[in-house]
């Protein structure tokens, strides 16, 4: 393969990237071809010693969704890398999907819960036209009013921990990453 087919490769897989991102990885493998010709290798060798395009491509990619996870903190954006990365290798399936959506399903029970517990003080209308006492519209009345207090405290509890918890995984993905590509730190 040489500089033509490679970039040519290279620049079809990397369109889910933005231009200035797609623009900056082709003039990094550009300035590689360019040390590798200055030091007399042919363009085949350097195009094999970089490697598969498609791949770089996807390394890239994978890269880039992790940077805008975490720095963006978003669902969408986490998914999205999540999703990028399971295409590195298949032990990423175990690694990376697993926990993401054991964490995922968690939170969103969480947020379930919390809106329940919110939700509870409309119980009390249903009581008040059901002809109950008036001790036991109290006693539900206060019920209400503790779980309401549960549920707020729940959901703002669950909002911060899901922050941290995008934060956390694409960390996790990043590391994750390294240690496909077989670097240490």
């Amino acid at each position: 393969m040489n500089k033509n087919e490679f970039f040519s490769q290279l620049k079809i897989h990397l369109q889910k990237l933005p231009k200035d991102e797609q623009e900056a990885a082709i003039a990094d493998y550009e300035e590689h071809f360019e040390h590798g010709l200055f030091k007399g290798r042919t363009e085949e060798e350097i195009a094999h010693s970089l490697g598969n395009p498609k791949k770089i491509a996807r390394e890239l990619v994978t890269e880039y969704h992790l940077e805008h996870a975490e720095q963006n903190s978003s669902y969408t954006s986490i998914t999205r890398a999540v999703l990028t990365s399971l295409g590195l290798g298949f032990l990423n399936l175990v690694f990376v999907l697993a926990p993401f959506i054991a964490i995922v399903v968690v939170i969103i029970s969480l947020y379930a819960v919390s809106l329940a517990f919110v939700l509870s003080p409309l119980s009390i209308i249903v009581t008040l036209f059901s002809g109950d006492s008036w001790q036991s519209v109290l006693l539900l009345g206060f019920i209400t009013l503790i779980l309401l207090g549960i549920g707020l405290v729940l959901g703002a509890w669950n909002t911060y921990f899901s922050k941290k918890f995008i934060n956390w995984f694409a960390r996790y993905l990043k590391s994750n990453q390294r240690i496909i590509r077989g670097e240490r730190k």
